[in-house]
């Protein structure tokens, strides 16, 4: 038996097994009970389509390597269904602690579900560089620091509980190209690193498959829910529209290139996702989905040719403009909307 299959045989099954000895030993103490796992009844649906687009949208997603197809679809599973349960267990703890409230099963599932979303990018970023067991060591290092980040936010910076989520993107797309800054430069044309029309049909479909989904994430723990679906749609539905028109004028050819679709489409979600629930005029949302849809593709031209390789960032997925770009213009984006909106009350008071 070759030595590297020997090492993940003795490495990998047994991290595992011990990772999910330590989950079953915590919940015999810690779960909720059965009776309250349900409620509330009507959430179990939203909840449903964000474990859809986490599982298959963003598994099938990360497909843009010839041979890595299994670790962007069958591994990931495996992340995300290991970083949930730590997820619930780091949450559990903080209620232990007293830093947060507790709550129903299917709310803090969810949460841990949504979570799991700023692994995934950061698995983005990575795919194609580190072993089985790097990857299992970063998504705890990073369910946890996320988690950290949710607290200081909320106990520091007074935000609320559900946009402490909203983060996850700008959040997993800079972890992410902080974890691969460490990886060693690949060879220059190395055969593994390249995408077939096979694995580029793939990432569409998940890309649109994480399109449709979108607004249920968007609005799965806000307030005003059908303000945050339809804002995130109008964003959605524009960052797509410019994604086409944009990718056709900047081809030399001038032809849809389908990196710049794969990477822009998703733009307007990511960019509303602060403000989604807070929206009162649609053209505010076409107006982020459209600047993010920009950001997406120019910055893909920029980035990839100038900061890119002065910085030494390997970004395998494009996760930085696709994510962490139009994360930034969102949070730009609700800071200016809360002061306007600070603004028009101190008028009329």
């Amino acid at each position: 038996m070759p030595p590297r299959y020997l090492n993940f045989r003795c490495s990998v099954p047994w991290l595992i097994l011990l990772l999910q000895t330590l989950f079953l030993i915590r919940s015999f103490f810690g779960f909720p009970a059965a009776g309250d796992t349900y409620s509330p009844s009507n959430f179990y649906p939203e909840f449903q389509d964000v474990n859809h687009m986490v599982i298959f949208g963003f598994g099938f997603f990360l497909m843009v390597l010839r041979r890595y197809g299994f670790s962007s679809t069958g591994f990931n599973f495996l992340l995300i269904v290991l970083g949930v349960q730590c997820s619930v267990l780091v949450e559990d703890f903080l209620v232990f602690l007293r830093v947060q409230q507790n709550e129903a099963g299917l709310k803090s599932l969810a949460k841990a579900v949504v979570s799991m979303t700023a692994v995934v990018i950061s698995t983005g970023a990575v795919l194609g560089k580190a072993s089985p067991v790097q990857l299992i060591v970063m998504t705890l290092v990073e369910s946890i620091f996320f988690y950290a980040s949710r607290c200081i936010n909320r106990t520091f910076l007074q935000v609320p509980e559900h946009l402490t989520l909203m983060h996850v993107h700008l959040f997993g797309a800079y972890f992410g190209l902080a974890v691969t800054s460490r990886f060693p430069e690949p060879p220059p044309g190395l055969d593994k690193n390249r995408s077939t029309p096979k694995s580029d049909l793939f990432s569409m479909l998940g890309t649109v498959f994480v399109w449709v989904f979108w607004p249920s994430f968007n609005s799965l723990l806000a307030d005003s829910k059908k303000e945050a679906v339809f804002n995130t749609y109008l964003a959605l539905a524009v960052s797509a529209v410019a994604a086409f028109m944009l990718s056709a004028l900047t081809s030399k050819d001038g032809k849809f290139r389908m990196t710049h679709i794969h990477s822009a489409v998703l733009a307007g979600g990511v960019a509303v996702s602060y403000t989604a629930h807070s929206i009162r005029h649609p053209w505010i949302a076409m107006i982020l989905g459209l600047l993010g849809s920009v950001i997406t593709i120019l910055g893909s031209h920029c980035l990839q040719r100038c900061f890119h390789p002065a910085l030494k960032l390997q970004d395998t997925s494009g996760v930085h403009f696709t994510f962490g770009l139009p994360a930034v213009l969102g949070a730009v984006a609700a800071v200016v909307l809360c002061v306007v909106q600070k603004g028009i009350e101190k008028q009329w008071n």
